[in-house]
């Protein structure tokens, strides 16, 4: 006796109506698996744009690279007015113009570049336009107080008008002063400084670093500006403020 093999080939074709069936249910988990990958894709998609929504908005600045906003403590306050001044003039920043917080205070800083000539204390004409804009902002602003600081490199300044770094970096903090009090500003919200090349923001022994020290800040506080005139300077008579005090005729 032999023993026959036989192979039985499998295949759709146990009828029509048995083939379209199979077909069918092909389709339907085809169709069905799609719908999960764009379902996956559209989840994907929305937890990225809810990430990227949630991130901090940049603030550009001079010393480097865009940085996230700092955080305020009163969003209704200090929060409100920064946002303002960067709304207003987030097209103007750049090396000479930008923002910057130091305790609890936002401090406008103005080069030397766009505000004066070299060795003048007369404000050019960026300046007055940046000048416009924050005094509109400070005109619904009621309760900040002003401290502007006029700041020089260490070059001795050698013409007529003025006879050192301190005559110069007062005149031109009281320059800003002026400006101020003349669109309206109440001088008692007023102090202005100078403090001449005592107080540097990058080093004097490079032509880039004097002109980052070439500077006027304007501080918006909410403390008392009197305050200002109270610094204690680090080592000897020299490093005292020359302050022009509140309020400036």
């Amino acid at each position: 006796m032999s023993l026959v093999h036989t192979t039985r080939r499998f295949s759709f074709s146990g009828g029509k109506d048995e083939d379209e069936l199979i077909w069918g249910m092909i389709d339907i988990l085809t169709l069905i698996l799609i719908f999960f990958i764009l379902f996956y894709a559209r989840e994907v998609s929305q937890k990225n744009a809810a990430n990227s929504a949630s991130a901090p908005a940049p603030v550009q600045r001079l010393d480097g690279p865009s940085v996230p906003r700092l955080p305020v403590e009163n969003e209704n306050s200090f929060g409100s007015m920064e946002n303002s001044l960067e709304e207003a003039m987030a097209a103007r920043f750049g090396d000479n113009f930008y923002l910057k917080h130091k305790e609890g205070q936002i401090i406008i800083v103005l080069g030397e570049a766009i505000s004066f000539a070299n060795g003048e204390a007369d404000l050019l004409a960026n300046a007055v336009d940046i000048l416009k804009t924050v005094t509109e902002q400070l005109r619904t602003a009621k309760d900040y107080n002003l401290i502007i600081s006029g700041h020089t490199d260490d070059v001795p300044i050698s013409n007529s008008a003025y006879a050192s770094n301190w005559d110069l970096s007062a005149a031109r903090a009281v320059a800003v002063a002026r400006y101020f009090i003349a669109h309206g500003i109440d001088p008692k919200r007023i102090t202005a400084q100078g403090f001449a090349e005592f107080r540097p923001v990058d080093t004097n022994d490079t032509e880039a670093g004097r002109r980052l020290n070439r500077r006027v800040e304007i501080a918006l506080s909410k403390t008392n500006p009197d305050v200002a005139s109270k610094e204690v300077p680090v080592t000897g008579r020299d490093e005292e403020p020359m302050v022009i005090g509140s309020p400036i005729l």
